[in-house]
């Protein structure tokens, strides 16, 4: 069974208090004696010194002086003469036998002796000669020592008991604590192991993990939007594969129409059917007309293979973008005054834009955009053309009214051989927006279909020329 994190994190700072606490015993148990009799001794001394400079300036009483520090030191402290007799005692006692044969034996400034005996118990002893040729001499026995010793050993012992309970008792949240972030990230990469994406990291801090788990949402963010670009591409192949099977069918379609009727009025001419000169001019111009159709349609075709594959270059100059809309504008009026349509030019008269394009390649967009809107308006619908100016942009739009394109077909409409729900209905292969599209891109332009009140607009934005 697999260690949870925060399992691994308990055990590891449980086993940290172990060996601190282990390691306080240890120090106790072999330094804490040498400590104590050197703390002690260091004790001494300084009070020593003290009573040293009291004996020197025959200030006080000295057996009472002797006797306040024999309370605070707890031990007997009493000076002595060189012969050994006692000058002043803090506890009024005259030297035993073996101490004043210890005496006798001491000498120097300020040295530590034990005395072992075998009647009494051992004593530590120091020793230290005083400006008069006396000595102070501080006595204490072992034993106390000892006793202080074995029980603050005691104290520190019982002390660890309930400072490892303490710790667990914090450990425990601590452990919890630090183990939480790192579950949720470890639950947030579970999710985006299983392709969800909806599951976010809360970042509570502003630390490493805090951090890593920022990190980890916007890799998220990124992860689920490349996702979905993936799909959308996909999605796109498949569309794009079946629009190229119906192009297929459309096209031998729409060339099997005319070739029909251009092989039946051939026929009918070869078979002497038409006797009339305008019966005979009458089918030339029908034949005509078809061969135009077919020409017209595998131009597009050239067209589009030309743009898709780059192989296409602009023949860009400066040239009067306005005077070209109201051109086009104009040969629309005259070739469409046939249809119930009201046709509009939204476009500021008076001052002239002028962009860096290929004039012919635009006139095809134009005529493309027309077109398309002519073939979808609705009968006594609006056609209008609008151009708008900034000081960097030129945006031209074409509005018709009539039926709206469905909204998962506006992100294809612009595809090749790509038809929407409404234009299937009508004539064409649907290259003439392809083509618009990459004109368009070709000029580094944008472009937009987007849904109106009442219709459709189809609009493209190019740089404007000083």
């Amino acid at each position: 069974m697999k260690k949870s994190i925060f399992n691994r994190i308990f055990i590891y700072m449980s086993i940290l208090i172990f060996i601190i606490a282990g390691f306080i015993v240890l120090m106790v148990e072999f330094f804490l004696d040498d400590f104590y009799y050197k703390s002690q001794e260091n004790t001494i001394q300084k009070f020593a010194g003290d009573i040293s400079d009291h004996y020197d300036a025959s200030s006080g009483d000295m057996d009472e002086i002797l006797s306040d520090y024999a309370e605070n030191l707890g031990m007997t402290l009493q000076i002595i003469s060189e012969r050994g007799q006692v000058l002043y005692s803090s506890n009024g006692q005259e030297l035993s036998g073996s101490m004043r044969n210890m005496m006798n034996m001491m000498m120097g400034q300020g040295r530590f002796y034990r005395m072992n005996s075998s009647i009494e118990q051992d004593w530590l002893i120091f020793n230290q000669e005083l400006s008069d040729g006396s000595y102070l001499v501080v006595r204490t026995g072992y034993e106390s020592f000892q006793r202080a010793i074995d029980a603050l050993k005691r104290f520190v012992i019982y002390l660890l008991i309930p400072i490892f309970v303490l710790s667990l008792a914090v450990i425990y949240p601590l452990s919890r604590g630090i183990s939480r972030p790192l579950i949720e990230l470890n639950k947030v990469a579970q999710k985006m192991k299983k392709l969800d994406f909806k599951t976010r990291y809360t970042v509570s801090s502003q630390d490493e993990t805090g951090q890593l788990g920022q990190t980890l949402n916007e890799l998220t963010v990124k992860l689920e939007n490349t996702i979905m670009q993936l799909k959308e591409e996909l999605d796109k192949e498949k569309n794009l594969d079946k629009m190229r099977r119906e192009f297929v069918a459309r096209v031998s379609h729409e060339l099997q129409t005319p070739l029909a009727v251009i092989e039946g009025y051939i026929e009918a001419i070869e078979d002497k059917v038409y006797v009339k000169e305008h019966d005979m001019e009458k089918a030339y111009k029908v034949i005509s007309s078809e061969a135009e159709k077919i020409s017209k349609m595998t131009q597009d075709l050239l067209d589009l293979s030309q743009l898709e594959s780059g192989s296409y270059k602009l023949h860009k100059r400066r040239f009067n973008y306005s005077d070209l809309v109201r051109q086009v504008y104009e040969k629309y009026v005259s070739s469409k005054r046939d249809m119930i349509v009201e046709f509009k030019l939204n476009m500021d008269s008076v001052n002239e834009f002028y962009v860096d394009g290929d004039e012919f390649r635009l006139e095809q967009v134009l005529n493309n955009l027309l077109n398309n809107a002519f073939n979808h308006v609705s009968e006594g619908g609006k056609i209008e053309i609008s151009v708008e100016a900034n000081d960097e942009k030129l945006k031209t739009a074409v509005y018709n009214d009539g039926e709206k394109i469905r909204q998962e077909d506006l992100k294809f409409i612009w595809e090749s051989f790509y038809k929407s729900n409404i234009q299937k209905e009508k004539k064409g292969v649907g290259l003439g927006l392809s083509i618009a599209k990459n004109i368009i891109s070709l000029h580094d332009g944008k472009y937009e279909a987007e849904n109106k009140d009442g219709g459709v607009s189809f609009s493209f934005e190019i740089k404007r020329s000083k």
